[in-house]
């Protein structure tokens, strides 16, 4: 990602944090790939009647279902951390609308089992974090507002 010389402390970090983002993104499909047995017993507490013979194909779903949000999701953050970074005030604005349906929807995760929760808690510390980098610092407010002062292009 790429930042102007004169970003706040707090936008130099976010490089860092949305690094362990994507770890925390990285890390749950992983987890549901090396730990089978926790994967397919999730989904049968999720669908109790589906019969044992469809579990594995419904949990390799799963897999697959989590690893492709994550992948879509990880790319946006990416992309909209840079465009933050460059001082387009619609990418924090984005990157923002993002972290939130992003938390609201870890609530799913959250739910399917313990195995998934610490991903989920974890990941939405990060995104309160990120969060709080993008709107409470006065310097990344006066940041995107001295952008709007001189006319830098912010969008």
């Amino acid at each position: 990602m790429t930042r102007t010389a004169s970003s706040p402390t707090p936008l130099r970090l976010l490089p860092a944090v949305i690094v362990a983002l994507l770890v925390v993104l990285v890390a749950l499909p992983v987890t549901m790939v090396l730990d089978p047995a926790a994967t397919a017993a999730s989904v049968e507490r999720q669908n109790p009647s589906l019969p044992p013979s469809e579990v594995q194909s419904w949990a390799s779903a799963a897999v697959a279902y989590a690893a492709a949000i994550h992948l879509v999701y990880a790319v946006l953050v990416t992309w909209l951390g840079a465009m933050t970074l460059r001082r387009r005030r619609w990418a924090r604005v984005a990157l923002t609308i993002a972290l939130v349906l992003a938390t609201l929807g870890s609530l799913d995760s959250a739910t399917r089992g313990p195995g998934y929760l610490w991903w989920a808690i974890a990941g939405d510390v990060l995104h309160v974090a990120i969060i709080a980098m993008l709107w409470v610092p006065g310097s990344v407010r006066q940041f995107f507002a001295v952008a709007t002062r001189r006319g830098v292009r912010t969008g």
